[in-house]
Parts: structure tokens; C-alpha cells; sequence
């Protein structure tokens, strides 16, 4: 063999094993960088769909609270004996609980103050739901064994004021003092619900737009079409 021939397959050798570290380098890197999409794409579902999570929080605790407001609220609200009149809620209203950990991805968002808002509208919501749940067990377990004891009196009572006598002061001063409570927290929650609950909905939408995000929709009354 001769030193051309040599060289030869010197030079083939070195192509031969520099194709194959290539292929392994470039098959390497493409498992690395499909891990990685494959990563950030699973990242970006959790990130939606904690969103998505939350919305339905907020939607559900709407919910609650509207059915409060018109089965129990609005048909007595006006009645000079509402603190007696309204109903108590026939199940407590569970609290709104929201995972901030995972909605840690609106501090990087063009509204990084909405976590907070968050925060505080969990807050106030179930400071409102305490209220509604508090005057239904007070109703059931305080206020209704005096309606029965007094059934006879009360029956004969002409206004509110003679009712309210027979039921005594401390039980008409709490059931006074937490029903107003609830009539007038009740929608002020509801609008910051649907506030609040509207805002996740843009802020995530913004940020992941070719994803599917909840959003809170309210049905149309005849005066309104």
C-alpha cells in the first residue's frame, strides 16, 4: 500500500467517524430539544388549565351566591320583616378556594396586581359566605324553636314590632344584623366575581391565545334582548 492510498483511507476514516459523532450529536440534540418543547408544552396546559380552574371558582362561587340572591333575597327584600321573612339557604355555600401557586404566572403578566386582587377578592367572597351561612344555621337552630314556642302569640301579633317583641331582642338584633349584612354584601361579591373572573379570562387569553380558556357568560333576560 502506498502513502496516496494510505491517506486515502486515512481521510475516510476521519469523515467516517466525524458522520458518526454528527449523527449522534445531532440525534442527541434533537431529543433534547423535543423534551424541551414537549416540556414547555406541558408547562403551558398546567399554566391554562389552573387558569381555567380558577375562572370556574369564581364562576361557581357566582353562582351560589346568585341563586341566593334571587330565590331568597329579592322576592322579600323590600318586606319590613325581611329579617324574618327570608328563608335560610337549605345547604351551607362552600368557600372559594384558589391555588395562587399555580396562578403565579400573572406576576409576569401586563396585569401582575390581578394576583393580588385575587387574593383579596377570596377574602371578601367568603367574609360574604360566612354572613349567608351564619343566618341560615342562626335561622334553623335559634330563630325558628322560637317560632315554634311562640306560635300561638306570634299568630296573634298585628306588626313587626309586636313580632319582635315575643321573638326578644338579642334574636331580633342578630337576625336584623346579619341578614342586612347579607343583603348587602351579596351583590356587591357577585360584581366582583364577575369582575375578577373576566380579567383572569383576558390576562390568560392574552398570553396563550391559541388555547382554550373558560370564560363567564350571563344569559340574556327578555328586557335586555
Amino acid at each position: 500500500m502506498n502513502c496516496m492510498e494510505l491517506l486515502v483511507q486515512l481521510v475516510i476514516a476521519l469523515l467516517t467517524a466525524v458522520a458518526t459523532l454528527a449523527a449522534a450529536y445531532f440525534g442527541a440534540k434533537f431529543a433534547f430539544d423535543f423534551q424541551n418543547r414537549k416540556n414547555e408544552e406541558n408547562e403551558v396546559k398546567g399554566t391554562v388549565k389552573a387558569a381555567n380552574m380558577a375562572i370556574f371558582a369564581l364562576m361557581r362561587s357566582h353562582h351560589e351566591l346568585t341563586a341566593i340572591k334571587k330565590q331568597y333575597i329579592e322576592p322579600n327584600v323590600n318586606d319590613e320583616d325581611r329579617h324574618f321573612s327570608i328563608p335560610p339557604s337549605s345547604s351551607p355555600i362552600p368557600h372559594l378556594d384558589l391555588s395562587f401557586n399555580d396562578l403565579s404566572f400573572l406576576l409576569s403578566s401586563k396585569d401582575p396586581n390581578l394576583l393580588n386582587e385575587l387574593a383579596l377578592t377570596q377574602s371578601e367572597i367568603n367574609a360574604t359566605i360566612d354572613v349567608v351561612n351564619a343566618r341560615s344555621t342562626f335561622h334553623m337552630t335559634e330563630f325558628q324553636p322560637l317560632l315554634e314556642i311562640h306560635h300561638i302569640r306570634l299568630s296573634q301579633a298585628s306588626n313587626v314590632h309586636e313580632m319582635e317583641e315575643i321573638i326578644g331582642v338579642r334574636a331580633t338584633h342578630t337576625l336584623r344584623s346579619i341578614t342586612d349584612a347579607m343583603v348587602h354584601n351579596v351583590p356587591v361579591a357577585l360584581e366582583i366575581l364577575a369582575k375578577d373572573a373576566d380579567q383572569l379570562y383576558r390576562i390568560t387569553k392574552s398570553i396563550y391565545p391559541s388555547h382554550g380558556v373558560v370564560r363567564m357568560t350571563f344569559k340574556r333576560t327578555e328586557t335586555e334582548a
